[in-house]
């Protein structure tokens, strides 16, 4: 995908990623926006450092007050 600018977007890796985690909760979105990466490729960092241990999976947001379903949030082990 090509950034407003017309140039790429450089790679974004799940050590990336992993380096962005904030301390708190956060959202697959919120990861998404902070690294730059593609959900593709936030969801499947995501996936792998779920099985690595190195975040938790804290469940569904409880202030998510809008509709549709609720935002999984996600927090360094």
């Amino acid at each position: 995908r090509a950034a407003a600018s017309g140039t790429r977007r450089g790679r974004v890796t799940g050590e990336d990623i992993r380096q962005r985690l904030p301390a708190g909760p956060v959202t697959v979105k919120q990861l998404e926006a902070a690294s730059g990466g593609s959900p593709g490729t936030v969801r499947k960092a995501v996936s792998e450092l779920l099985a690595a241990g190195a975040i938790t999976d804290l469940g569904a947001d409880p202030k998510h007050a809008s509709r549709g379903k609720a935002p999984t949030l996600y927090q360094k082990a």
